[in-house]
């Protein structure tokens, strides 16, 4: 086969189109997703509303039902690792638009700690 560069230009271009059309499909659930859970997070103004979605997001992450989380138990109990926090930073970063505390990289550390530590910066940040 012999193609003409500027065919082959062409083809190889369109495969890319393709490629990234492809890749467009696949990342517009991902950020439905994202969207819904910072609408969800930023409803999330009572204790109990924000603590709730902490559970939600951490059982994810666990692959555990947000009901089976004890709020006040210590996250290493469920096998909560340094690899899951550093995932569970970035996922609160997305998700409130603040710094996630680095307390989440703390063993022994638990939801309602979590929880308590997000609310004291974003009053912070209010402040400002």
């Amino acid at each position: 086969w012999w193609l003409p560069p500027t065919a082959l230009d062409s083809l190889r271009q369109a495969q890319g189109n393709a490629q990234a059309a492809e890749m467009a499909a696949e990342i517009a659930p991902m950020t439905a997703e994202t969207a819904t859970r910072q609408q969800t997070f930023a409803q999330a103004k009572q204790p109990a509303d924000l603590l709730a979605q902490l559970r939600v997001e951490i059982g994810q992450l666990l692959r555990l039902p947000a009901s089976q989380l004890d709020s006040d138990s210590p996250l290493d109990s469920y096998g909560f690792d340094s690899l899951l926090a550093v995932e569970l930073r970035q996922r609160l970063e997305k998700l409130t638009g603040l710094r996630a505390p680095t307390e989440l990289l703390q063993r022994g550390i638990s939801i309602r700690q979590i929880q308590t530590s997000i609310e004291a910066q974003a009053d912070s940040e209010r402040e400002i």
